[in-house]
């Protein structure tokens, strides 16, 4: 601090202390009269390892008097009645004079932090604390009105603490910095004097919003009068407009005429004709049923819903003079028929006023701009006009053009005005008002807004005007399909209820992301019986509950079975127990990373439990086995994937050996939105802020929706196969591959942000390519062959591949017992990719004794 500085601290603060000496004493008197302690002291830092004591009034009860955190939720609930009148004031920091004389602290600087706040961001407050913590600053100054926003919607003190440590702390930092690049005594005083400007327009502004006695008093009555008033005495109101302004008109329509305010003694002759007018006025004034009509037609059609009446009127008005020999000029009744028109009008829309006026009474008011100056924000902003606690200050725009230029009255903005008119009008709310403008960039819009400290509503269409709900709340997600990058064909297949109605049908793995699927379409064909055979308690039990819920009919026997396809005790008990006739097996581990860690888990559920359901299903009798399979089993580079294709060439070779059983294989690649897909993946690293990992920048992948995935598995099951010599392997024409870098791109931009790159320095979340993991292949393959035959559905296509011999699936499979019993992992690992790879390269030739 330099000499200057603490000479301008001592004599303002010495000069202050003369003059609040008298106020300071009664609210000391006052706050003991009510009890309780009348300081409240808090440690803070002056810099990091030297705190202070820093004294303030007591504003709160002492029951929400804490030494750490932030006030907010529910510390808000215990400001007194006084405490509110200190702080709205800062009188509650007149005891901090003490605090600069003593030196803690000077009159401008950084608000003094808590001790837990430095020892939580010790780097920042390192900087921000080489100036002297003041009474007020640039922060404080520039930021609070924001901050009381970011806080005010916290419920307890964690949430405000969290919000106030990741969301206000790093702002007030950087003002805090930039008042110390230009600290200087000139400075301070100008800060010092917006301060004072500031504490007094907070006071008036307060009183407004309260709605004093001194201000809203004619409003309170008015507001009273209206609210009192039945409906019916409404209508007479409004009646009493038509009957008053008709012999009004004819008078001051005479008057303009005959270029005279005062009567003519032959126009006072003629009092029956301004009776006959009034009756006239009122008589059709009912059968129009103008006095039923709502104010606020009025204000949008006004000029057409009031002519009626005055052509009407104008029209007896000529007939009535012309029976009685009056000299009425044609340019007369014209001037009557307007003022009739206008006088009508006017006194409607006046009346609205004074109505919206009065409504206003005790209601906070709530100021809002529209962002989007076309024909949807000027019906929003004609629309807000009758809202009783809602105010239109301006419109915001993009295009240059309209900048300057006013809409409906109302102001017209370009962006970077936008903080200013925040500022100057105390904006809370921003609409924003661009139906034609796409999700993702409205979404970006209001990310931006809302660190401004605003709150954000959009307005997808003039229908759906809503004051309450939020931006991202009327935002709707994108649907998986949006990211295909084709036509979802889902609902292009056909049903199979005629395969599956009235069975009894068994599913593996009920409980994952495509087993859960599988169970809901097969709940709709109408089976006989469910069985829902799954290894995790909690996902049985969920998807048990979601179909009893579904099964309203009853058509449908559901039996959860908790089990493991890799015991063959529990799957040959779930098959004979319940009579099963249709095998669906959906349950694998499929997660690459992890079954490549553990690849004796992995293959054991993968390919042994895949060989003990088989068998089992061959041995029971059942009539259909359906193979969930995976791209990832062609040319496989990692263990799932040589799972996968182990478990094929298990089917392959058992079809050969039950002609009783038909089977089949349906491969396919990634879901969307399945467990372990890259989306959830994705969503969660944007939820954090990013970076969003990506293995490598060319990467990609086929992908299908759930509902695609489904439904192909249960119309393969349902074509007829070739024979009973070999299984079917079923392909989906699942179009051209998608690049994992473009899909993230796309999450990002639907989530509202944008791609910080090399092009863009200044983006929200960052891309980060992380390198393929072990076992990853850039691009996935659905054929080991090159050959394809068609299948009745256009889009499903029959993979004709070689079939591994007997001896060469025996030989695998009990190698690999032998590597699971001895526990080893890596030899079990190079086993199988071995197998997998021998057979395909040689075309099915290969033997296991020369993979091994």
């Amino acid at each position: 601090m330099t000499p200057a500085k603490r000479l301008f601290d001592i004599v303002f603060a010495l000069i202050l202390a003369a003059l609040l000496a008298l106020p300071a004493l009664g609210i000391a008197l006052w706050l003991a009269v009510r009890g309780g302690p009348v300081f409240y002291v808090s440690e803070r830092m002056a810099a990091p390892g030297h705190p202070f004591r820093l004294w303030k009034f007591r504003t709160m009860a002492p029951a929400g008097c804490g030494e750490s955190g932030v006030s907010g939720g529910d510390k808000a609930a215990r400001v007194t009645p006084e405490g509110r009148f200190l702080r709205r004031t800062r009188l509650d920091e007149i005891p901090q004079l003490w605090n600069i004389l003593r030196g803690d602290m000077s009159f401008v600087g950084p608000r003094p932090p808590l001790r837990t706040y430095v020892e939580r961001f010790p780097a920042l407050y390192a900087a921000v604390l080489r100036s002297r913590p003041g009474l007020t600053g640039l922060a404080t100054l520039v930021f609070h009105r924001h901050e009381e926003r970011l806080l005010s919607p916290c419920r307890s003190a964690e949430e405000t603490d969290a919000v106030y440590a990741r969301r206000c702390i790093p702002r007030k930092a950087r003002l805090d910095l930039l008042y110390q690049r230009h600290a200087s005594v000139g400075a301070d005083a100008v800060i010092l004097f917006l301060t004072i400007l500031r504490v007094f327009r907070r006071r008036r502004v307060a009183q407004a919003r309260r709605g004093s006695p001194a201000m809203t008093g004619p409003r309170t009555v008015l507001f009273d009068l209206f609210r009192r008033m039945t409906r019916r005495s409404k209508q007479l109101v409004l009646w009493a407009i038509d009957v008053v302004m008709a012999p009004v008109a004819l008078y001051l329509a005479w008057a303009a005429v005959q270029g005279s305010v005062w009567p003519l003694p032959g126009l006072l002759n003629q009092v029956d004709l301004f009776v006959l007018i009034a009756l006239v006025s009122a008589g059709f004034s009912l059968l129009l049923g103008l006095p039923r009509q709502k104010l606020q037609t009025y204000e949008s059609h006004g000029m057409t819903g009031l002519l009626p009446l005055a052509a009407i009127v104008t029209l007896a008005l000529a007939l009535m003079v012309r029976g009685i020999g009056l000299d009425f000029p044609l340019v007369g009744l014209l001037v009557f028929a307007l003022l009739l028109h206008l006088g009508a009008l006017g006194a409607r829309l006046a009346l609205l006023g004074l109505l919206r006026w009065a409504l206003r009474t005790g209601r906070p008011l709530t100021r809002v701009l529209i962002y989007g100056a076309g024909s949807t924000g000027l019906q929003l902003a004609s629309a807000l006009r009758s809202h009783a606690r809602i105010a239109v200050y301006g419109f915001i725009d993009d295009d240059p053009a309209l900048a300057g230029q006013r809409l409906g009255g109302l102001p017209i903005h370009p962006p970077e005005r936008l903080v200013q008119a925040v500022r100057s009008h105390d904006i809370t709310r921003v609409i924003l008002a661009m139906p034609s403008v796409s999700a993702p960039k409205k979404a970006q819009l209001g990310h931006r807004l809302r660190h401004l400290g605003l709150e954000v509503q959009a307005l997808p269409s003039f229908a759906q005007l809503v004051g309450t709900e939020r931006m991202m709340d009327t935002l709707t997600a994108l649907p998986p399909n949006q990211f295909l990058g084709r036509e979802s064909r889902g609902e292009g297949l056909p049903d199979c209820s005629d395969t599956y109605g009235w069975r009894t049908i068994l599913v593996s793995g009920a409980g994952g992301s495509i087993g859960s699927e599988l169970c809901r379409q097969l709940l709709a064909c109408r089976p006989r019986k469910l069985v829902l055979f799954e290894l995790s308690e909690a996902a049985l039990y969920q998807i048990d509950r979601e179909l009893g819920d579904l099964n309203t009919e009853g058509w449908t026997e559901i039996v959860a079975v908790l089990g493991n396809v890799a015991d063959a005790g529990a799957v040959q008990r779930a098959l004979q127990d319940h009579g099963v006739e249709i095998v669906v097996h959906a349950a694998a581990y499929k997660h690459v990373p992890l079954v490549e860690a553990n690849p004796l888990a992995g293959l054991e559920n993968n390919v042994i439990g895949t060989r003990i359901l088989a068998e089992a299903s061959r041995q029971a009798g059942v009539e259909r086995f359906i193979l969930v399979s995976s791209d990832k089993a062609v040319r496989p580079a990692n263990v799932m994937g040589a799972s996968k294709r182990l478990a094929e060439m298990v089917v392959q070779d058992l079809a050969r050996r039950a002609p009783a059983t038909r089977f089949a294989i349906v491969r396919f690649g990634n879901v969307l939105g399945s467990s372990g897909s890259v989306i959830p993946l994705f969503k969660e690293q944007i939820a954090r802020g990013g970076p969003v990992t990506l293995t490598d920048e060319a990467v990609t992948r086929y992908f299908m929706t759930l509902e695609e995935a489904s439904r192909l598995v249960l119309l393969a099951g349902a074509l007829e196969g070739e024979g009973a010599a070999a299984a079917d392997v079923f392909v989906l024409d699942m179009g051209a591959p998608v690049r994992i870098r473009h899909l993230a791109e796309q999450l990002i931009h639907a989530a509202g942000y944008s791609v910080r790159d090399g092009q863009n320095p200044g983006g929200d979340i960052e891309i980060r390519v992380t390198g393929l993991r072990p076992g990853e292949k850039l691009h996935e393959e659905l054929l080991i062959g090159d050959r394809l035959l068609p299948t009745p559905h256009a889009r499903i296509l029959r993979a004709r591949e070689s079939v591994p011999s007997a001896l060469e699936v025996a030989a695998a499979l009990q190698e690999l017992h032998r590597c699971a019993a001895a526990g080893k992992a890596d030899a079990a690992r190079r086993l199988a990719l071995a197998l997998v790879h021998g057979h395909d390269a040689a075309g099915g030739r290969g033997t296991a004794a020369s993979r091994s």
